[in-house]
């Protein structure tokens, strides 16, 4: 249970962030974008590990955490673009 929570929330980090800071639209959905398959990639490598194994389980939060992640950095990206401080749009 919390194992997964910490996987998702970590992706939820790594899959924003790219959409709050990189200012290039196209560079920041592409870093956003690869969060998953690194993910993949981390749990495929666990396997070279001893006393690790392959978790889907723990793919599925890597890609649930991901996908949260865009969205909260997308609503971010849209809110700090369109709109100033006071609410008001540009």
């Amino acid at each position: 249970g919390f194992d997964k929570m910490l996987h998702a929330f970590a992706f939820v980090v790594l899959a924003a962030i790219p959409l709050y800071a990189i200012p290039d639209r196209k560079a920041a959905v592409l870093v956003a974008l690869s969060v998953a398959p690194y993910g993949y990639l981390l749990e495929f490598l666990q396997q070279s590990v001893p006393g690790r194994k392959f978790s889907p389980e723990d793919l599925i939060a890597n890609n649930l955490g991901a996908l949260l992640g865009l969205a909260i950095g997308a609503v971010f990206r849209i809110k700090t673009k369109y709109f100033s401080d006071s609410g008001e749009k540009q």
